[in-house]
């Protein structure tokens, strides 16, 4: 199963991207939730998406993204 996690570098998600096999989105990466199209682009390969980074109306943005592409 493969994962792709936001906000990967620290806290919970840090947590997260160490225990599973992780594809991790984080602005330290050069990821940016705020430009959801690499990031939508990027989890092709992936079963599970974690939407773990806050910023403010972007993370609802980028998993509207994620959702109006895996739903086709």
């Amino acid at each position: 199963m493969k994962v792709g996690i936001t906000g990967h570098c620290s806290g919970l998600g840090k947590e997260l991207y160490s225990r599973f096999d992780c594809i991790g989105f984080d602005l330290k990466n050069g990821f940016d939730i705020a430009n959801p199209v690499p990031i939508v682009e990027a989890l092709v390969d992936c079963d599970v998406f974690i939407n773990n980074a806050y910023s403010g109306r972007h993370q609802a943005s980028l998993f509207e993204a994620v959702d109006n592409t895996w739903g086709d």
